[in-house]
């Protein structure tokens, strides 16, 4: 049986900013969507990544202040 390969992204474009300010990616992926259900998918997925990538900033904000603190304790 073969294994279904994953979706990935193999090219894109900026194609630029709307008068509303939303901006226009153009994304080609290895296979067809088939069906449009799964474009809420790729909006749910950017969502967590964004929600993610914050609680990193937050997480590597508070390690700098901790460091700060244990060298400004040091010296």
């Amino acid at each position: 049986m073969k294994k279904e390969e994953p979706y990935r992204v193999v090219m894109y474009k900026f194609i630029g900013y709307s008068e509303t300010g939303s901006a226009t990616y153009e994304i080609t992926f290895n296979k067809s969507l088939e069906h449009t259900g799964r474009f809420s998918g790729i909006e749910d997925g950017l969502n967590a990544y964004c929600k993610k990538e914050r609680r990193t900033d937050i997480t590597d904000n508070f390690k700098r202040l901790w460091y700060s603190l244990v060298r400004w304790v040091k010296s």
